[in-house]
């Protein structure tokens, strides 16, 4: 298992588990710079790209592809329109291209496309004829699992509500979010109240020997249900906003 906590926010976290690279999209707030941290998934060791020939603030991460990171800008500061595509080097966090004025419309294995129908090319940006045919969304739905969410009214939050008694202090509340296979299950819970003493839990299940262990616990500001999911054989979660933890199943 390895974690990796940052001093900044930790604002999305992308693994390409095809290549074995992870790349986290960090914020720091006082200082309106976005950063990104590229990391080996097998090794675990994870570097912060330099920034200078990266968009200060008004960026945002869209796709990794290979050994390159797809950000998009924003249309105005403040709004949520996109306008503004740039490509950066995972390796070396060099600008390899960027067209301030475009507007991206989908992501494919034989390049991007944007909304006037352009084909541009991964590497370096220019068009391209190639006939895109298989979306990068299809290639990750593929391999990307998300956890079952559960609600205490529900039968299965009280069967797994069950076998967390045998563990002292966890009381889990609002929901749970759970993900299986056939030999483990792993499971996100809160205990406290949002806003107050919310701390968030990560667990596994041994089905065969039918023993929790306890893979984390962190406070936190708020639930963080989009943090938990699996791709390929590596599954990936975030205890808080400043922390990411992965290990191969």
């Amino acid at each position: 298992m390895f974690l990796h906590r940052f001093e900044d926010i930790l604002w999305k976290v992308m693994p390409d588990s095809k290549s074995g690279i992870l790349v986290c999209e960090l914020r720091n707030k006082q200082e309106r710079q976005v950063y990104y941290a590229v990391g080996s998934l097998l090794k675990g060791k994870m570097d912060i790209l330099p920034s200078e020939e990266i968009p200060a603030w008004w960026v945002g991460l869209l796709e990794i592809f290979g050994q390159v990171a797809l950000l998009h800008g924003y249309e105005k500061e403040g709004l949520p329109n996109h306008k503004g595509v740039y490509a950066i080097d995972l390796l070396t966090g060099k600008l390899l291209w960027s067209r301030e004025d475009a507007v991206m419309a989908q992501t494919f294995v034989e390049g991007i496309q944007l909304e006037d129908g352009q084909v541009l090319n991964w590497e370096n940006g220019q068009q391209t004829d190639k006939e895109v045919s298989i979306p990068l969304q299809e290639v990750r739905d593929e391999i990307r699992h998300f956890p079952s969410l559960h609600l205490e009214s529900s039968a299965i939050f009280d069967n797994w509500k069950q076998k967390l008694e045998q563990v002292q202090g966890i009381t889990p509340v609002y929901q749970m979010a759970c993900w299986e296979n056939e030999h483990q299950a792993y499971l996100q819970l809160y205990q406290g109240e949002i806003g107050k003493d919310l701390k968030s839990s990560w667990m596994s299940w041994d089905k065969a020997n039918k023993q929790w262990e306890i893979l984390g616990e962190a406070a936190c500001e708020k639930l963080m249900l989009d943090s938990f999911f699996v791709e390929g054989d590596f599954l990936f979660y975030s205890p808080d906003s400043h922390t990411v933890v992965w290990q191969q199943l």
